[in-house]
C-alpha cells in the first residue's frame, strides 16, 4: 500500500559518496524524484574547495579548480584527522557536512521548502565510528538523520521497488563499485520484505583508484619519452588525472582512446605537448590486479548467506565504476550470469534512500531487515590445553546476524575474590585473529561490586543489542546480584548525553500512530511485570515506544512483529 507524500512528509535520500554525492525523494506511487542543483546536475562531485576570491566555499567542479581542494573526504570518515579548507582546520566530519550543507540548500531552493530530515547512506563495511561521524555530519548541516542504510542495501530496495509486481521472491546479490568504496551484499526479497542475509566488501577500492593508476601510466610514460614527471607540479597532476578519468570513462565504451593536451611542460624553451593512444586491453591490465580482489569477497558473501552461486537469481551492478567491461566478465565468471543494470547505477543508492525515507513516514509499505556487517565482543581469559590465555577475542554478535536483536554471553570470575572486571568491547578488524589486540577498542568499562567467591564461582553476563543505525547498547550484569551496567558504544559518546534529551517514553501514547500498537504494548509490559523483567523484551518495547513518539510507522511496524514473536517463544 502506497499513497502520496505531502511536502512535510518529505524525507531527503542522500547518497554522501566518495567521488560524486546525489540526492532524491520519494514522490509517491513508486516515484523518485532526484534533485537538480543550480547549475541543472543531479549528480555533484563529492569535492570541498576554498575560493580566495570570494572567500568562500565552494563544490563539485568549481572546487576542484581551487588551491587546494580537499577529495574523498568520505574515506577519513571517523579518522582523528584535520583537513585544510582555506584558513580554517576541520574534521572529516565539518567537512562532509559542508557537502551535506549544499545538498540540502539546493534541494530546498529546488523544492521551494525547507527540510529538515534525511536518510543517509554508507558503505556495508562502515564501522561504529564510521557511521557516528556520518551521522554527526548530517546533524551539522541542520538534519536531522533518521536513519542510516548502508549502500547495497539501498540499491536492492530500489531495485525492489521497481520490480514488485515482476518478482514476488527472488535471491539477489548487489555488487557496489563506485567512486572510493567496494561492497557485495546477498538478500532475499519477498512481498515487500527486503532482507539482507550477509554481505563484504573493502572501504578503500573504487574508480578513484582506477584513475590514479591510469594517471601514474601517463606521467611515467611522458617522464621516459621528455624526461619530466609531471607529478612534481600539483596544478599538472591534477590535470593530468582528470584526463585519466575522462579515458577511463571512454575505455567503457570503445576499445581505444586518445589522451591529448597542447600544453603540458616547457624544455629548452620548447613547448611539449601531450599525445598518447591508450587500448582498453592496457587500462584492464592496470586495474585487473585490483579487480580480481572482488572475488574473495563475493565468496564470502555467499558464505556469509549459506548459498551457492547457483542459488541467487540476480546480480545487480551498482556504482559507476560497473560500467567497466572488465568488472561485468569477472561477476559474469565468478556468479556463472550475466549481471544486470536494471536501475541506473550512479543514482540507485539515492533513490534506496529516498525509499527508506517513504518507509518511515509511512508513504511506502515495505520492511528491511539488514544485518551487522561486522562481529563483536570483549577480551576475555581463555582456556587452551590448561592454560589460561588473556586477551582472547570472544565474540557476542557474529558477522552477518540481524540488527535489533540482543545476543549474550555469560562469562566467569578467573581469580579468587575478583570484585571486580575491566569490559572492554571490540569491533573486528575482519582480520583471521583470535585476540583482542588485533581488533578495534570501541570502548572499555570497569564494572565493579561483584561478590567475593573462588575463581569460577561468580559470572557476568555480557549482553549487546544493535540497532538500525549501527549504534550498539551493552548491558553488564553480575548474576548473583542482578546490579548491572549500562553504556552506549559509539564514536559519539551517548553517555556523555544529558539524561533530559532522551525522550520521555511514557508519551509514547499521545503519538497519532500509538492505537495501532497499542494491544501488543500492553501485553508485552504485562508479561515483563511477570517474569519480573526481560531484558530483551524491555528493549525492543522501548524501542518500539521511541519509533511511535517518533512516528516511524515502519520500523513500530517491524518492532511489532518481533515483539509478537518473542512474547509467543516466552510463553512456549
Amino acid at each position: 500500500m502506497e499513497q502520496n507524500m505531502s511536502n512535510k512528509e518529505i524525507i531527503l535520500g542522500i547518497d554522501l559518496g566518495t567521488t560524486t554525492s546525489e540526492a532524491c525523494i520519494y514522490i509517491g506511487k513508486s516515484k523518485l524524484k532526484m534533485i537538480r542543483n543550480e547549475d541543472g546536475d543531479d549528480i555533484i562531485a563529492s569535492v570541498v574547495g576554498f575560493d580566495d576570491l570570494d572567500k568562500a566555499i565552494v563544490f563539485g567542479e568549481e572546487a576542484e579548480d581551487t588551491k587546494h581542494p580537499i577529495f574523498e573526504v568520505k574515506r577519513e570518515m571517523g579518522k582523528n584527522v584535520k583537513l585544510t579548507l582555506g584558513d580554517r582546520k576541520l574534521s572529516p566530519e565539518e567537512v562532509s557536512a559542508e557537502i551535506l550543507k549544499y545538498i540540502k540548500k539546493y534541494s530546498e531552493e529546488s523544492l521551494g521548502e525547507k527540510i529538515s530530515r534525511a536518510v543517509i547512506t554508507v558503505p556495508a563495511n562502515f564501522n561504529i565510528k564510521q557511521r557516528e561521524a556520518t551521522i554527526k555530519a548530517g546533524e551539522m548541516a541542520g538534519f536531522k538523520v533518521e536513519r542510516i542504510i548502508t549502500e547495497p542495501t539501498a540499491a536492492a530496495l530500489a531495485y525492489c521497488l521497481e520490480n514488485t509486481e515482476k518478482e514476488e521472491f527472488v535471491k539477489v546479490m548487489i555488487y557496489d563499485l563506485g567512486g572510493g568504496t567496494f561492497d557485495v551484499s546477498v538478500g532475499e526479497f519477498n512481498n515487500g520484505v527486503l532482507e539482507i542475509l550477509s554481505g563484504s566488501g573493502d572501504n578503500q577500492l573504487g574508480g578513484g583508484d582506477f584513475d590514479r593508476l591510469l594517471c601514474d601510466y601517463i606521467c611515467d610514460d611522458f617522464q621516459k619519452q621528455h624526461g619530466i614527471d609531471l607529478r612534481d607540479d600539483i596544478e599538472t597532476r591534477r590535470k593530468v588525472l582528470k584526463k585519466a578519468k575522462k579515458a577511463k570513462e571512454t575505455l567503457s565504451r570503445r576499445k581505444k582512446v586518445l589522451i591529448k593536451e597542447g600544453f603540458m611542460a616547457v624544455k629548452d624553451g620548447n613547448t611539449i605537448s601531450l599525445d598518447m593512444e591508450l587500448t582498453r586491453e592496457t587500462f584492464e591490465d592496470m586495474i585487473s590486479e585490483k579487480l580480481e580482489s572482488t572475488r574473495e569477497a563475493i565468496q564470502k558473501a555467499l558464505k556469509g548467506a549459506k548459498l551457492k552461486a547457483d542459488d541467487i537469481d540476480m546480480v545487480l551492478l551498482v556504482g559507476g565504476s560497473t560500467r567497466i567491461p572488465l568488472v561485468k566478465e569477472i561477476v559474469k565468471d565468478e556468479m556463472g550470469q550475466k549481471p544486470r543494470s536494471d536501475i541506473d547505477p550512479d543514482r540507485a543508492v539515492s533513490m534506496g534512500a529516498a525509499i527508506q525515507g517513504a518507509i518511515i513516514t509511512g508513504a511506502c509499505d515495505a520492511v528491511i531487515m539488514d544485518i551487522v556487517n561486522f562481529s563483536f565482543g570483549i577480551s576475555a581469559v581463555v582456556d587452551i590445553s590448561g592454560q589460561d590465555v588473556p586477551g582472547y577475542y570472544s565474540v557476542i554478535i557474529p558477522e552477518n546476524s540481524p540488527m535489533l536483536k540482543e545476543f549474550s554471553k555469560k562469562y566467569y570470575a578467573v581469580r579468587d575474590n575478583q570484585e571486580e572486571v575491566m569490559l572492554e568491547v571490540y569491533q573486528s578488524n575482519k582480520k583471521e585473529s583470535f585476540f583482542a589486540a588485533d581488533q578495534t577498542l570501541l570502548k572499555e568499562y570497569k564494572l565493579k561490586g561483584i561478590p567475593p567467591a573462588p575463581a569460577g564461582k561468580e559470572s557476568v553476563t555480557v549482553k549487546f543489542f544493535y540497532n538500525l543505525n549501527g549504534i550498539m547498547d551493552v548491558t553488564a550484569v553480575i548474576d548473583s546480584t542482578g546490579k548491572e551496567a549500562k553504556l552506549t558504544v559509539s564514536a559519539i559518546e551517548a553517555s556523555e548525553k544529558k539524561t533530559e534529551d532522551k525522550p520521555d517514553l511514557n508519551t509514547w501514547s499521545e503519538s497519532a500512530i500509538a492505537k495501532d500498537f497499542k494491544p501488543t504494548i500492553q501485553i508485552a509490559e504485562k508479561r515483563i511485570k511477570e517474569l519480573k523483567g526481560h531484558s530483551e523484551l524491555e528493549r525492543k518495547l522501548d524501542a518500539q515506544k521511541k519509533a511511535i513518539i517518533d512516528e516511524d510507522k515502519s520500523l513500530a511496524k517491524t518492532l511489532d512483529e518481533e515483539i509478537n514473536d518473542l512474547i509467543f517463544e516466552l510463553e512456549d
